[in-house]
C-alpha cells in the first residue's frame, strides 16, 4: 500500500500530530505531580483530568516507535534482502545518544551535589524525631538512586531505579533498537505474512501474561509494581510489538484493511469502540497500581491507539487526521525526544521562577496551574529548540564523522 507522505523527509503528517499529542500529555501529567502544585492546592476537577491523562501515558510513544522503526527495517529488507545492523544503530543514534549522555551526566552531578548539601543540612539542623526519620528516609532513597545511576549509562534504567524518574522509557527504546533488527533479519522478515502475525501476536501476549502472573503472586514478587510491572521491558514491550503488528498490516495488507474499515458498520465500530474502551477504563480504574490498571489497561489503551493510528493513516482527509497534520504541531513532534529528556528539569526551573515572581498567584488554584503550565511548556519548548539547534545537531554531525555509516 502507498502511504500518503506529506514532506521530503518521507514522514506521515498525522503521525507527527500523534507524537506531539503524546509529548504534551506526558508533560502535563509530569508537571502536575512533580512541580509541587499538588502540595499547595488540590482541585477535584483538575485531579480527575490528570487521572484521565494517566491512562494515555507513554503507550503511544511505544506504538509509534514499533511502527516507524519496523517500517524502516522492512523497507530496507524489501529493497536489499538484508538489514545493515551497524548502519541502522548508528543512524538511529546520531542525534539520540550525544544529548542523552549530556543530560544524564548533568543530572548525576546535580543529584550528587544536592545529596551532599542535604547531608550537611540534616547533620547541622535541629529536627524533631519524625522530621529526622523522614529526612533519613529521603536520604536513603536518594543514596540508592545515585548508586544505581550507572544503569542509565548502559540503558538499564528501566530495571535499576536511578535518580531520573523518566529515563526508563528511553532505556526500553534503546534496548529495542539493539535487539529488534536482529530478530527481524534472522527470524521475522523471513516468514510469510500469516506466520509473522502469529509470531507477533504470540510476542504481544507475553508481557500481558507476565503482568497478570506478577499481580497474582505478591508473595513471590512483592508489591513494588512500579519496579516490577510499569518499567521493565519484559512487561511493557507489548505496546512496541503492537506497532510492529500495525506496520505489517498497513504495508502488506493495507488495501484489504482499508477496504474493510471503509464499510459503514466497520467505520461506526472503529469510532464507537475506542470511545467505549476509554469510558470503561476511566470507570474501572480506581488507583494506578490496582490489578486492572497494571495489567489489561495497557492492552486496552494499545487497542485505542491502534484504531486511531489506522484511522489517520487510511483516511487522511478526516477531521482528526487533518487536525493532527497541522503545521504548527510538526516542530513539537520534531523536538519530542529533546523535550522528553529535559522536560522535568526545565519545567521545575520555570515553576520555581513563577513561584518567586508571582507568589500570590500560586494560591489561586487551577488558574495558577493552567497559566504556569502554559508558560512552562513554552519555556521548555524554547529551550529544547536551543538545545536541539546548538548542541544536539552539532554533536550529531561530530558523532557522524567519528562513527560514519559503513554504507552510504
Amino acid at each position: 500500500m502507498e502511504l500518503k507522505i506529506g514532506n521530503k523527509k518521507g514522514e506521515i503528517p498525522s503521525l507527527n500530530g500523534l507524537r506531539a499529542f503524546a509529548i504534551v500529555v506526558v508533560f502535563v501529567y509530569h508537571y502536575y505531580f512533580y512541580s509541587g502544585y499538588t502540595a499547595a492546592n488540590n482541585n477535584t476537577a483538575l485531579q480527575t483530568f490528570i487521572e484521565i491523562l494517566h491512562h494515555f501515558e507513554v503507550n503511544l510513544f511505544f506504538i509509534l516507535s514499533g511502527f516507524l522503526i519496523s517500517m524502516t527495517l522492512w523497507k530496507e529488507w524489501s529493497e536489499n534482502g538484508r538489514i545493515r545492523y551497524l548502519d541502522f544503530f548508528l543512524r538511529r543514534n546520531y542525534k539520540l545518544l550525544p544529548v542523552y549522555y549530556i543530560f544524564i551526566t548533568i543530572s548525576y552531578m546535580i543529584h550528587r551535589v544536592s545529596y551532599s548539601m542535604s547531608e550537611k543540612w540534616v547533620a547541622t539542623k535541629e529536627l524533631s524525631v519524625p522530621e529526622t526519620l523522614m529526612a533519613l528516609n529521603v536520604m536513603v532513597s536518594a543514596d540508592n538512586g545515585l548508586r544505581n545511576a550507572w544503569g542509565d549509562f548502559v540503558f538499564l534504567g528501566n530495571y535499576l531505579r536511578g535518580p531520573n524518574i523518566h529515563t526508563w522509557f528511553l532505556s526500553i527504546i534503546e534496548q529495542f533498537y539493539l535487539i529488534f533488527p536482529f530478530f527481524c533479519g534472522f527470524v521475522l522478515f523471513k516468514r510469510d505474512f500469516i506466520t509473522r502475525q502469529c509470531i507477533l501476536w504470540g510476542l504481544y501476549s507475553v508481557p500481558g501474561l507476565l503482568r497478570i502472573y506478577i499481580y497474582l503472586n505478591p508473595d513471590i514478587f512483592g508489591t513494588d509494581y512500579e519496579t516490577l510491572v510499569f518499567r521493565p521491558t519484559h512487561t511493557r514491550a507489548d505496546s512496541i510489538v503492537m506497532g510492529v503488528i500495525l506496520m505489517d498490516w498497513v504495508v502488506n495488507r493495507g488495501d484489504y484493511l482499508k477496504k474493510y474499515l471503509s464499510g459503514r458498520a466497520a467505520s461506526f465500530i472503529s469510532i464507537l469502540l475506542p470511545f467505549l474502551i476509554l469510558v470503561f477504563i476511566n470507570l474501572k480504574s480506581e488507583s494506578v497500581y490496582t490489578f486492572f490498571s497494571g495489567t489489561v489497561r495497557f492492552n486496552l489503551i494499545d487497542f485505542v491507539y491502534a484504531f486511531v493510528l489506522l484511522s489517520v493513516i487510511f483516511f487522511p482527509d478526516t477531521f482528526l487526521a487533518k487536525g493532527l497534520s497541522l503545521k504548527f504541531v510538526t516542530p513539537i513532534a520534531n523536538l519530542s525526544y529533546t523535550i522528553y529528556i529535559w522536560h522535568l528539569l526545565l519545567s521545575l526551573i520555570s515553576f520555581g521562577v513563577l513561584k518567586v515572581l508571582l507568589p500570590d498567584l500560586f494560591e489561586t488554584g487551577p488558574t495558577f496551574f493552567v497559566l504556569s503550565l502554559i508558560l512552562s511548556f513554552l519555556f521548555t519548548l524554547g529551550v529544547s529548540w536551543l538545545i536541539h539547534r546548538y548542541i544536539e545537531e552539532p554533536l550529531s554531525r561530530l558523532f557522524k564523522k567519528i562513527f560514519p555509516p559503513v554504507s552510504r
